[in-house]
C-alpha cells in the first residue's frame, strides 16, 4: 500500500508542477511509468509532457548531492567565500585570496577531503538555497511528494 501512495504522490506532484491538462491515458501512462522507475531505486527520471522531472526520495537527497558534488573539486571551489570559510575553517579573506588565485580545486580538494566537511557543506547548502536550487536546473523548484522530492530538470 505504501508504494502505491509513494506512486501517487509523486504523479500529483508531477502534475501539479506541468500545469498538465492533457487526456487520462497520459496520465494513466505516467502511473505506469513511475511505477516502474521506483522499482529501479530511490533516484530515477521521468518524462512527461515535454518536461524531465528528477525524482529522489527525501532519505537519499544529502547523500546523493554529496556523491555528485564530490566529483567535481572546482565547483566547491567556488561557493561564496564566507560560505566556505565556515566549512573549511579558515578566515573568509583567505578563502577569497585562494579563489582570486583561481585555484577553486585546491578548496574543493579540502573539502572533499573530510566527509564532515563535505557533510557540512550539503546541509548548509541546503538550508540555505534548498535542494531545488541544486538538483532542479529548469526553475529551481521542488515539490514535495511524501517520501519523495521531485526536481524538474528542463
Amino acid at each position: 500500500m505504501k508504494v502505491k501512495n509513494d506512486v501517487r504522490n509523486v504523479v500529483s506532484a508531477i502534475l501539479y508542477h506541468s500545469g498538465f491538462k492533457g487526456v487520462y491515458s497520459d496520465v494513466k501512462a505516467l502511473f505506469v511509468d513511475v511505477e516502474y522507475a521506483m522499482d529501479g531505486g530511490n533516484d530515477f527520471n521521468i518524462d512527461f509532457d515535454g518536461r524531465e522531472y528528477r525524482v529522489i526520495s527525501n532519505d537519499e537527497i544529502a547523500s546523493v548531492m554529496a556523491d555528485e558534488l564530490s566529483g567535481d573539486e572546482y565547483i566547491l571551489g567556488c561557493f561564496n567565500a564566507h560560505f566556505l570559510s565556515d566549512i573549511i575553517g579558515i578566515p573568509s579573506d583567505a578563502v577569497q585570496k585562494i579563489q582570486n588565485a583561481d585555484c577553486f580545486e585546491a578548496l574543493g580538494m579540502i573539502i572533499t577531503a573530510d566527509d564532515e566537511k563535505l557533510g557540512k557543506l550539503v546541509d548548509d547548502y541546503i538550508s540555505a538555497d534548498g535542494a531545488g536550487h541544486y538538483f532542479s536546473s529548469y526553475d529551481g523548484s521542488e515539490t514535495d511528494a511524501g517520501e519523495y522530492t521531485v526536481f524538474c530538470v528542463n
